[in-house]
């Protein structure tokens, strides 16, 4: 469990940038195709899981707001980039879902991987394998 909030929040706001967001590589694929990735059941049911597992873990606090904030600025971060409410609302679910995990002091190789994801530049969708390490390393890595 990671008992700064701050630090936490903002090693996870620095996961996206316009620079790193706009980039080709961000998305592989089309804007559609990615997006339909994130229904399939492979993303989807892993996703719901860790967001249950961070719920049941969630150290409450007054959190609210700060989480609000990082939501607003990865929605903008990524409106401006592809004008797209789905694929914002996509990002900007999994930060917070990051930010939290953290926060809880929750470790998972999935989101692991869905963190790594957004450290290369890419848009974390489809069929994601667990990585090693540990979630608190983006305290320490993210630039």
């Amino acid at each position: 469990m990671v008992n700064d909030d701050e630090v936490v929040l903002g090693a996870v706001r620095r996961l996206i940038s316009f620079e790193r967001v706009s980039a080709p590589a961000f998305l592989s694929g089309t804007l559609e195709a990615a997006l339909d990735r994130r229904d399939e059941a492979a993303f989807d049911s892993e996703w719901v899981r860790l967001d249950r597992l961070v719920e049941a873990k969630n150290p409450g606090g007054d959190l609210k707001a700060k989480l609000d904030k990082l939501r607003e600025f990865a929605f903008r971060t990524i409106y401006e980039a592809y004008e797209d409410s789905d694929l914002a609302a996509c990002v900007s679910d999994d930060l917070e879902l990051i930010a939290l995990a953290l926060i809880a002091g929750v470790e998972d190789g999935w989101l692991r991987a869905v963190l790594a994801s957004y450290q290369n530049g890419k848009f974390p969708c489809g069929a994601i394998q667990p990585v090693a390490g540990r979630l608190s390393d983006v305290l320490h890595t993210s630039t």
